[in-house]
């Protein structure tokens, strides 16, 4: 029995809780009170399902069993009404009153197959959230806590066995022990890499703290187990007629007792959130997390020493806790999702997002060379995350050493180009530019007005009174700048043949702020292959993020292709827009083909093509 613990703690793994996080799992930072009750339900839960699934080797209980399964029986209940009435999960908790009453039962006086039944049904219980995830979450766990909650089962038999039968019984059990440890290593070492459970990743967690404790004391538990086999069999060398019949009951009861601490410290691991996975060191971190039941995707960019900016996916209020020190995620102006500037140390660093109680944890790798870029605090920091986003998706893990406004890419120019010809075909000749003094914005602008020259449309940023009104507006500044303007100049009446945004201001908050379905000259097709695998793998993070074009060209170069600049097709864009299937499941409605992932470029709205190729 001792050599299959020894074979479990062979692996880091093995102490991984036998919980359902998932990669990205919150827990709940619960009151002192609920996680007690908690832990105590979970206890008595794995305790009395082991001694019901060893009862067919181990035989009935004896006296001393009988009235511990009829403690932890009654304390698991009374926990279970605690739970419930508190801030856990009340009808699981309520369910599991009656299955520990049925368990104690059948562990008592009731035949071997209902206490078999009722055991696996608390296994089932302990792994409720794998079991209603996904299938091979449901077949690990389940296989992991069985083994675990067996082994246990054994120690607490032969803890509570008569003196006279403590051998024969530890030697009746030794081989289910030992085949116990060696699935449970295994599972332990499946788990620990889904859970994203690593050495360096737990080391400055409350997790870790607690898993090292766990770890020991279940070397504790291993080394009393191995004294116990060790007197019982001098025992038996000496003689079967030992005059001290008790011998090794001592050590049986510790290891139960120790044994019982390690699956506390167990129960508490499922309190607290795993460290998340490993990240590259100095590079964008990009991970979908779960908080309250809710998939929410993190951005971390440059993940560099210094400012770093933080997206978090949602729109709840939310805290990004770094070292001890809160920061409010906050809107952004032409954005989604909410976002914080923090500061991060170098090396490694834990960092805790926070929705009431809900907290997901991740750990940090800033590595200790190139101090971050502090133009990620400015208009164009978060199309600048977006396109870290982008690669990150598209498989690259380097650096984040350029952001999409430091130059105009030969696509857009050629965009833009396009766009302003087909301006001159419908009859505009004022137009009023939206601009910024980034690279790639006084680089539109010039290659806006050279177009607009040889087109004879005269371009102005602001008319001046008895000039007229512009007959169509052009934004070419970034995400911030653009909806700012874009939204002043709502409030008068529309140009005569709409407002117009560069390709790079297709995203949902400029689109938003133009109103109605302004156009944009687009130089890629956002429903080809490439594209549509760009959004399955943004909406897998963030169900609701917006695609953006910084985005796509970002996941386009990480996959080692890029935007060609032979023209392009000009797009009415439009958010919010929904149509309501006529036949099928939600998959038949327009977007949801991706196994239920909306493949849409706004998460809802629509890029509809008003025109042939344009000319470049």
């Amino acid at each position: 029995m001792a050599a299959a613990l020894i074979l479990t703690l062979s692996q880091i793994g093995a102490a991984a809780p036998a919980s359902a996080h998932g990669g990205g799992e919150s827990a709940a930072d619960l009151p002192a009170a609920d996680t007690v009750a908690r832990a105590v339900a979970l206890v008595a839960a794995a305790l009395l399902a082991g001694v019901t699934l060893i009862r067919p080797l181990a035989g009935s209980p004896t006296e001393p069993a009988r009235r511990l399964i009829a403690t932890f029986a009654a304390a698991g209940a009374v926990a279970a009404v605690a739970g419930a009435v508190g801030n856990l999960s009340g009808p699981r908790y309520l369910l599991l009153i009656p299955l520990l009453a049925l368990t104690a039962a059948a562990a008592l006086r009731g035949p071997v197959p209902l206490a078999l039944a009722a055991g696996a049904a608390l296994v089932v219980w302990l792994c409720w959230s794998a079991v209603t995830s996904s299938v091979g979450d449901a077949v690990l766990m389940l296989s992991h806590v069985a083994v675990a909650v067996v082994w246990a089962g054994a120690v607490l038999a032969s803890a509570t066995a008569e003196p006279g039968t403590r051998a024969a019984l530890v030697r009746r059990l030794g081989p289910v022990a030992l085949g116990a440890g060696v699935l449970a290593a295994g599972t332990g070492v499946l788990s620990a890499r889904n859970y994203d459970v690593t050495l360096g990743g737990i080391t400055i967690t409350d997790f870790g703290t607690v898993v090292v404790i766990k770890v020991a004391l279940l070397v504790g538990a291993g080394l009393l187990g191995l004294g116990v086999r060790f007197v019982l069999r001098a025992r038996r060398v000496r003689s079967d007629s030992d005059p001290d019949p008790r011998r090794g009951a001592v050590l049986a009861r510790l290891e139960l007792g120790v044994l019982v601490t390690a699956v506390v410290a167990g129960a508490v691991l499922t309190s607290l959130p795993p460290p998340g996975p490993p990240p590259v060191a100095g590079s964008p971190l990009v991970r979908a997390l779960t908080l309250d039941d809710a998939i929410t995707g993190l951005v971390i960019a440059p993940q560099r020493p210094g400012l770093n900016l933080v997206h978090v996916m949602t729109d709840r209020f939310t805290d990004v806790v770094v070292d001890g020190r809160r920061y409010r995620a906050e809107p952004r102006p032409g954005t989604q999702g909410l976002w914080a500037e923090v500061q991060l140390p170098a090396g490694r660093s834990l960092l805790e997002v926070r929705q009431g109680r809900q907290v997901a944890a991740q750990i940090v790798n800033t590595g200790d060379r190139h101090p971050a870029q502090d133009r990620l605090s400015g208009p164009d920091g978060a199309e600048c995350v977006s396109a870290a986003m982008g690669a990150f998706l598209g498989g690259s893990r380097a650096p984040l050493e350029a952001c999409p406004a430091d130059a105009l890419a030969p696509a857009d120019e050629s965009a833009l180009r396009g766009l302003v010809k087909n301006l001159d075909t419908r009859g505009v000749r004022r137009l009023r530019l939206i601009t910024d003094t980034t690279p790639r914005g006084v680089a539109a602008e010039k290659a806006v007005r050279a177009a607009a020259k040889a087109a004879r449309i005269v371009v102005a940023e602001n008319p001046a009174p008895g000039q007229g009104k512009a007959d169509a507006v052009l934004a070419l500044a970034g995400w911030e700048i653009s909806r700012s303007s874009l939204d002043g100049l709502r409030a008068g009446p529309a140009p005569l043949y709409g407002t117009y945004l560069a390709s790079w201001l297709v995203q949902a908050g400029a689109v938003a702020a133009a109103g109605g379905a302004p156009l944009a000259a687009l130089p890629f097709d956002p429903t080809d292959s490439e594209a549509q695998a760009y959004l399955v793998a943004l909406r897998r993070v963030g169900p609701t993020e917006s695609a953006s074009p910084a985005g796509f060209v970002a996941f386009l170069a990480a996959r080692g292709q890029v935007l060609l600049s032979g023209g392009s097709v000009l797009y009415a864009a439009t958010v919010g827009f929904e149509i309501m299937p006529m036949g099928g499941g939600q998959d038949s409605a327009g977007g949801m083909n991706h196994g239920g992932v909306d493949s849409t470029w706004f998460g809802g709205g629509a890029l509809t093509p008003v025109s042939t190729r344009l000319p470049g």
